[in-house]
């Protein structure tokens, strides 16, 4: 489904004076039905940390910070997702003005990481 949206993207003519009307929409909908798929899998699998982080992240990016935070905060237990969920928690707090929050997460973040590489550039 998602390549279907990608696809109907790449099928629209960008010389046409609605193009960026109809790919805000199609990228609308592609994030909507992500959501919503992601959403299920989780409501399935309650306890699979790899989907909660896949969740948070697209709360973030569709603006649902709030919701964010929750996901992120369960995916901290995923060892391989840790410093990743961190980060973007980091960024939840900064968005709501938490700034305190989001200085001491990034710096748990940062002493989670023992190797210097981009991970912990970023």
């Amino acid at each position: 489904m998602v390549r279907k949206f990608d696809h109907q993207a790449s099928l629209l003519d960008p010389s046409a004076p609605d193009h960026a009307e109809h790919i805000a929409k199609l990228q609308a909908e592609k994030q909507a039905y992500q959501l919503a798929e992601c959403q299920k899998r989780a409501e399935r699998f309650p306890t699979d940390l790899q989907i909660r982080f896949e969740l948070g992240q697209l709360y973030f990016e569709a603006g649902k910070i709030g919701e964010a935070i929750q996901e992120f905060q369960k995916a901290q237990g995923n060892p391989h997702r840790r410093v990743a969920a961190m980060n973007f928690l980091a960024q939840c707090f900064a968005k709501r003005k938490m700034y305190e929050l989001a200085v001491r997460t990034l710096q748990n973040a940062l002493k989670e990481k023992a190797v210097f590489d981009e991970e912990k550039k970023e």
